[in-house]
């Protein structure tokens, strides 16, 4: 499902989406299906991707929230590309 829809789903609950602002670890030309040099900031693609409200996680604040979903973490995490034993 696309960020799109799954905003769009979730838009009778209050929700709030953050990301971090930071460089986009990897990205993929997935018409091609390789890597490709291209920088890409990872708060600035969530807005792009979700087309809505979007605020940096630097500023959540876990106690006013009832639930948290981290979608992407692929894309932005170095615990992925390190592996959970390596951190």
């Amino acid at each position: 499902m696309q960020p799109g829809l799954r905003i769009t789903a979730l838009e009778r609950f209050q929700v709030k989406i953050f990301a971090p602002n930071a460089k986009q670890m990897h990205i993929v030309n997935h018409l091609k299906g390789s890597p490709t040099e291209e920088k890409r900031n990872v708060l600035e693609e969530t807005a792009r991707s979700t087309r809505g409200d979007i605020q940096d996680l630097a500023n959540l604040n876990f106690s006013e929230l009832d639930a948290v979903i981290i979608p992407g973490l692929a894309c932005s995490c170095s615990w992925i590309a390190a592996g959970a034993a390596e951190i």
